[in-house]
Formats: structure tokens, C-alpha cells, sequence
């Protein structure tokens, strides 16, 4: 081998340390950035999905908040046709019991309703296709019932029904006296108009 012009004073093993020592220092920051950016990486997924959820519940909670209105508005609304129902009575749809069952028969269709029933003193329901004494099975109370009220009645079969219920002023019918009306809708039916 030809002897170099330009020798410098340090040594072949001397050399060979300061190419090692530069190696391995190239490796550590290597090293370092591949594991700060894994960890950057990791905490960024992290804190992404955090916000993300975050945002989620924020939607829910929103959409929570707008159902629950939506549902209020409906049982209000019922409420009101409920009251507007017993406003179209007339006294000839009072003459009979007939006469009361084909008004009850049109409120039914007017308003999609399962019932349409009126309450007297003695627990006796009104509907449209004839008298009933299970007032047991209903969750008001028609002697002190004072506003609307709202109820599920669960047969046990999985047919739901709305209840909405109300006082009515003292309305005479052969000899007995109704004091509450109320209506039955479909749970399934009711929750299909506000569901979306």
C-alpha cells in the first residue's frame, strides 16, 4: 500500500473507535427518534379516539336531549287532542250508550287510536264496543284524576300500550256519571311517530 501524503496522527484503532463510537451514536438517536415517534404516534391515536368519543357523547347527549323533547311534545300533543276530542261531544253523542260508542267509534278513527274510553263513578269503562269493569288494569286513578296523566299498560304479552288519561266534567250518561276519559294508543304505533 501506498503511503498517504496527507496522513493525519490518529492511529488505525483509534480510527476504528471514533467509526464505532459514530455508529453506535447514529443508532441511539435513531433509537430515539423511531421510539419518540412511535410514542408520539401512540399518544396522538390516543388523544384522536379520545376526542372522537368525546364528540360521540356530546352528539348522544344532544340527541338524548332532542328525543326527549320530541317524546314530551308527542304526549303533549295527545294530551291536547285528547282534550279537543272531548270538546266535540256532543249532547246527543251523551243520549246513549249507542249514541256514545259511534262517537267513540269516529274519535278512533280520527285520531288512530286502539280506545277511546270514557270512566264512570263506579270504575265502569265506556268503550266503543261495549262496558268494561277492568279499571284495575289502568294507572290512574279516575276518582281524584286532575290533569292529564300518562301511562303504559303492559299486558304481559309484549303489547305496549299508551296511556293518556284525563277528567272530564261530570258528564251524565243513562243514570250514571262519566269522570274520566281516556285514550289507548299501540306503543309500537305511537313510537313510530316520533322515531327517527
Amino acid at each position: 500500500m501506498k503511503p498517504s501524503k496527507f496522513r493525519s496522527g490518529i492511529s488505525d484503532d483509534k480510527r476504528a473507535g471514533i467509526v464505532s463510537a459514530a455508529v453506535i451514536g447514529v443508532l441511539v438517536v435513531a433509537a430515539i427518534l423511531i421510539i419518540g415517534t412511535l410514542w408520539t404516534g401512540s399518544r396522538a391515536s390516543r388523544d384522536t379516539k379520545q376526542a372522537v368519543r368525546n364528540v360521540s357523547l356530546l352528539y348522544l347527549d344532544e340527541l338524548a336531549g332532542r328525543r326527549e323533547q320530541v317524546v314530551a311534545q308527542a304526549l303533549e300533543d295527545y294530551a291536547k287532542d285528547l282534550d279537543v276530542a272531548v270538546g266535540l261531544l256532543e249532547k246527543g253523542d251523551l243520549s246513549s250508550v249507542e249514541s256514545l260508542q259511534e262517537y267513540q267509534k269516529r274519535m278512533i278513527q280520527l285520531y288512530g287510536l286502539e280506545k277511546f274510553a270514557f270512566v264512570d263513578t263506579a270504575g265502569i269503562i265506556y268503550t266503543s264496543r261495549g262496558t268494561r269493569t277492568d279499571i284495575e288494569l289502568y294507572d290512574f286513578d279516575y276518582h281524584s284524576i286532575s290533569g292529564p296523566n300518562v301511562s303504559v299498560k303492559d299486558s304481559g304479552d309484549g303489547d305496549k300500550k299508551i296511556i293518556i288519561a284525563a277528567p272530564v266534567d261530570h258528564l251524565e250518561l243513562s243514570g250514571n256519571t262519566l269522570v274520566a276519559c281516556f285514550m289507548e294508543i299501540l306503543y309500537c304505533r305511537w313510537s313510530s311517530l316520533w322515531y327517527y
